[in-house]
């Protein structure tokens, strides 16, 4: 049975958590000297993010949606109460269904958790669900090639 996830700030933290395991699993099915980088912890979240887009093995979007999660989960950091009115929702939904933004319009008072959750949930779909179904159904649109 799936447990759920109480509070904005666990659902943040567990979204990103599990996002950086999916980044440093690319970086060490596809880089010779991987232990260099994920051993050394001056290679930051955005570092590691920035060499496996660098690398290709990401698409845009996707890159720029983790950065986003990567700024929530830094205002999490410095603040356990975040206010979603001020949180950049643009994020790109590969399947233009959904429109995280459109939600900020309905909000004049500070939205309540059941929609906050109900966002995070969004964001987890468009971050970390993504790059676990790149990885773990062969979605990457690349080939790497060993230059000579």
């Amino acid at each position: 049975m799936m447990q759920t996830i109480p509070s904005p700030l666990t659902l943040v933290i567990t979204t990103h958590l599990m996002t950086e395991y999916g980044i440093n699993y690319l970086i060490s099915s596809n880089c010779v000297n991987h232990k260099q980088i994920l051993d050394d912890r001056n290679y930051t979240f955005s570092i590691k993010l920035n060499i496996i887009y660098a690398l290709g093995l990401i698409p845009e979007d996707l890159y720029q949606n983790i950065k986003k999660l990567n700024i929530l989960r830094n205002k999490f950091a410095h603040s356990l109460k975040v206010d979603f009115r001020d949180v950049d929702l643009s994020y790109e939904d590969p399947e233009r269904n959904q429109n995280l933004n459109l939600h900020k319009k309905k909000w004049e008072d500070e939205p309540d958790n059941e929609d906050v959750l109900n966002i995070l949930t969004w964001i987890s779909i468009f971050t970390f669900a993504r790059l676990h179904n790149l990885i773990t159904r062969g979605e990457m649109s690349f080939e790497l090639t060993k230059v000579t």
